[in-house]
């Protein structure tokens, strides 16, 4: 009954409402703010519970491409710009080829938008962040990582070459 009742209404008809859904929010700026996960209250607190005054460094692992760029960028976004925010010192890396542009442009992109936020913080590469670009091996890498003592000494060289002993 319900199908055929559907099936009857103006195709018109159907087109002024999908307008008037999607239009109206574009057109006004109205924007539904997204459900707190409790995922991401727990890395939140995660970060905030790292303590500053203890030099460390935090790992970030890209990998995702084009395909979850949309997902996963504002994302990582957040994360970085927390880090950043805190001062607390990460890298970036991907065990995913199609990644590795993301590596440079998403760090850059969030200290662009904080510095214009506050033009008195800087953020420099090899002191704040650094990129150690795409490491080939999957899963291997990353087990090989875990076994690590060293993070230096096992990554070597950043994504641009420069030896990671001699950076901040």
């Amino acid at each position: 009954m319900i199908s055929k009742l559907l099936s009857n209404i103006d195709r018109r008809i159907i087109y002024i409402v999908l307008l008037v859904a999607i239009g109206f929010p574009i057109a006004t700026g109205w924007t539904v703010k997204p459900a707190r996960l409790p995922a991401g209250e727990k890395l939140f607190k995660v970060v905030e519970s790292i303590n500053t005054e203890k030099p460390s460094l935090s790992l970030i692992a890209m990998d995702f491409g084009p395909g979850t760029h949309a997902e996963n960028q504002p994302q990582t976004e957040v994360i970085v710009e927390h880090l950043l925010r805190k001062r607390l010192r990460f890298a970036v890396f991907s065990i995913v080829a199609i990644s590795e542009p993301f590596l440079n442009t998403i760090p850059e992109h969030v200290i662009k938008r904080l510095m214009k936020e506050n033009a008195n913080e800087k953020w420099e590469y090899g002191v704040d962040w650094v990129n150690l670009g795409y490491k080939p091996g999957g899963e291997l890498f990353i087990q090989a990582l875990a076994r690590s003592d060293n993070l230096a000494e096992f990554f070597k060289k950043d994504a641009f070459g420069n030896e990671l002993e001699r950076l901040a």
